[in-house]
């Protein structure tokens, strides 16, 4: 790490005790090594090896692999359900998608502080990485759950039709108002609109589970 010091033109006193002041901080380190005092203020830097901060390590590249990894692990998990036959409205798929959601910025924040970025974690690298991610995931699984709805599996789209039918006759509507009310709610059974709702999902589920996850694992 260089570390610039700001100090008076006295004469060094030489950097003999080097190893011993590799965890001071950065201006009592150039005191220590300089001895200098606030006179005629001059700039010098010094490489000190071990004296190390948070890298900062850019955030787009590897929200762009977590979404990625992400993306092909929903999506594996999605044909995996619907070749056995699993509805999607079963309550033990959605938990499961749920618990999926909750665990994966936990998995992908702790592998971007101990392996990307050498230990450290600031509360904004967090958030910002859990935010790029979900943003990103969106994406992929919004084209996915389009193709899905639209050409993979179109009778999901009848399914939770018939389940919305279901649900309101149980409520004792009748058949005209039936019909009024599923009219209305067409647009909210169309392949777009299973695009577009996980489009903006994603990223806020990512950024509320990231304040937190962000908040547990931080280190600046």
């Amino acid at each position: 790490m260089r570390v610039v010091c700001r100090y008076s033109a006295q004469p060094a006193v030489g950097t003999d005790n080097l190893p011993l002041i590799k965890q001071t901080p950065a201006p009592a380190v150039c005191s220590a090594i300089f001895g200098r005092n606030n006179n005629n203020v001059m700039n010098e830097s010094l490489d000190i090896p071990g004296f190390e901060g948070n890298p900062r390590k850019p955030l787009l590249p590897e929200a762009l692999k977590y979404a990625l990894m992400s993306g092909l692990l929903l999506i594996a998990m999605t044909m995996v359900f619907f070749a056995l036959g699993v509805s999607e409205q079963q309550v033990a798929l959605q938990l499961l998608s749920w618990a999926f959601y909750v665990a994966i910025p936990f998995v992908f924040l702790s592998h971007y502080k101990n392996k990307i970025n050498k230990g450290f974690l600031s509360f904004g690298q967090g958030v910002g990485l859990s935010a790029l991610t979900g943003l990103l995931l969106g994406v992929i699984m919004g084209i996915f759950m389009y193709v899905y709805a639209a050409y993979i599996n179109p009778d999901m789209i009848v399914a939770i039709e018939d389940k919305a039918i279901e649900d309101m006759r149980s409520q004792g509507l009748g058949d005209d108002m039936i019909e009024s009310n599923m009219a209305f709610a067409g647009m909210f059974f169309s392949p777009g609109f299973f695009a577009i709702s996980t489009l903006l999902s994603m990223p806020f589920i990512f950024t509320i589970v990231g304040l937190i996850a962000s908040a547990i694992l931080k280190r600046d």
